[in-house]
């Protein structure tokens, strides 16, 4: 619960994202799949991971997996970090998975004008849907500002700044999508 007696659910402003970026992928003429649709919070990761493993499309598989992110505080309950910034993990030693990181990153900093935290991966302690979604389809994770941080938290429960990340997504899907258009 923040002072204000508000709460802010991650996983509500996640969808909140995801169905942002789906509405101006649709305009576009985009193929897209929105993998994650449910709203309850229980651990549905291995369904999720299934339903990305199991789409049947001839089209180049991808994943974006949308998160807010959350600094370690010692007292959750009581203390707020005080980090910043933007950052996009990919699958570790994933060439496809790193490059799309790279779009994404330098998008989300160009239209947010926030910290740059850089892309980012790890061969210990891997993100599940990064051990469990299939070789064969690159995946990226986006983890847009703080929300364990009041200054970000706001921001991010801003309409502006909620726009500004959708854009940024859909440019870097329209991006990487060009990028593919013009190598077939």
């Amino acid at each position: 619960m923040l002072p204000d007696g508000h709460q802010f659910f991650e996983y509500k402003s996640n969808r909140e994202l995801a169905e942002g970026i789906s509405k101006k992928l649709r305009l576009l003429g985009i193929a897209h799949r929105i993998t994650v649709p449910e709203t309850n919070v229980d651990n549905f990761l291995a369904g999720r991971v299934a339903r990305m493993n199991d789409n049947n499309t001839d089209l180049p598989k991808r994943v974006v997996s949308i998160h807010s992110n959350a600094g370690p505080v010692k007292n959750p309950s009581k203390d707020w970090g005080n980090w910043t910034g933007i950052e996009t993990w990919f699958r570790y030693k994933d060439k496809e998975s790193m490059r799309m990181a790279e779009v994404f990153q330098r998008h989300l900093i160009e239209h947010t004008g926030e910290r740059d935290r850089g892309i980012k991966s790890r061969l210990i302690s891997q993100f599940y849907i990064f051990r469990k979604v299939k070789k064969a389809i690159a995946i990226v994770m986006t983890e847009n500002l703080f929300y364990n941080n009041p200054v970000e938290l706001k921001k991010l429960e801003t309409r502006e700044k909620k726009e500004e990340i959708i854009d940024a997504h859909v440019a870097a899907i329209m991006e990487i999508e060009g990028r593919l258009l013009l190598n077939n």
